[in-house]
């Protein structure tokens, strides 16, 4: 059995973990472990076995140790990942008892390293291999280096979507709509919805159209103008290339996810406690 921890609260630890899981190959009964709201939609997690972690416990450090070792006694996993913190979101990894027959690897995308490494309260775990999702800062890899047998660098590929009905009608809508449609994908706060939203206004505005705006988004800002469409759809991939303009933030999900797409992508990136999207943003705007 393999335990993925995806110990994030978004949507975004959830989509890599499918992702990583599709692009390894990875036939083992799987576990997912996360804090994500997103738990229960099956659009996201397919058929695989989810364990919440109790909201309670967040922020906890101790309580949350002493948990997460019943969890891991439970599974009795063979093999553990670990996405995007190789010590996990609170540093619940550092000194944590594995057994020596757990391989420990590690899912590795960018991240703010100096507040994250604040998060190290003790020994982090040797890590039997590392995936490199996309360049580091010399400091991080330098640690993964370090705490690590081997790196790895991974392209990762997303699973086949898992036909959800209930988003035919407007995909259908979109497929018969003359440009220009603009689609705006974010599952982040309401406020960060807005921002994208007025962003695309100007946008508009500075290029002389007027498109449809299309929000795609886990739930519907209820601030939302009357202007925008809104659909609950995932994943929003298979959309892409039915849209004049794609405006997103910076996550590495989405912004992996339009590569194909650069010359119809524009992003704004947003303030993250770990994750470093006006990096990832300034990279991606100098790429060839």
């Amino acid at each position: 059995m393999i335990l993925y921890y995806a110990m994030g609260s978004g949507l975004g630890h959830l989509t890599r973990a499918r992702a990583v899981l599709h692009t390894l190959d990875i036939r083992a009964p799987v576990t997912i472990l996360t804090a994500s709201p997103l738990v229960y939609d099956t659009r996201i997690t397919g058929s695989t076995h989810v364990v919440p972690v109790p909201a309670a416990l967040l922020g906890q450090l101790p309580a949350y140790q002493r948990w997460l070792r019943e969890v891991v006694q439970w599974l009795r996993p063979e093999a553990i990942y670990l996405d995007a913190f190789p010590a996990g979101l609170l540093g619940e990894w550092c000194d944590f008892p594995l057994p020596g027959h757990i391989a420990v690897h590690h899912i590795a995308r960018l991240l703010r390293w100096p507040a994250y490494c604040e998060r190290l309260c003790g020994v982090p775990p040797p890590l039997t291999s590392t995936y490199v999702l996309e360049p580091l800062t010399t400091a991080h890899e330098t640690f993964l280096q370090q705490q690590s047998t081997r790196l790895r660098p991974l392209v990762l590929h997303d699973p086949p979507a898992i036909p959800d009905p209930t988003s035919q009608p407007l995909r259908s809508w979109l497929s018969r709509q003359i440009p220009p449609v603009w689609l705006i994908i974010h599952a982040g706060s309401t406020a960060e919805i807005l921002e994208l939203v007025a962003y695309a206004r100007e946008t508009s505005r500075l290029e002389g159209v007027q498109p449809q705006l299309v929000l795609l988004a886990p739930q519907r800002p209820p601030t939302l103008p009357s202007y925008v469409i809104y659909g609950n759809l995932y994943p929003a991939t298979p959309l892409l290339p039915l849209a004049d303009r794609i405006i997103t933030a910076c996550g590495f999900n989405v912004m992996r996810q339009t590569a194909a797409y650069r010359e119809q992508h524009r992003f704004l990136p947003f303030p993250r406690r770990f994750d470093d999207q006006f990096l990832r943003a300034a990279r991606h705007r100098h790429q060839p």
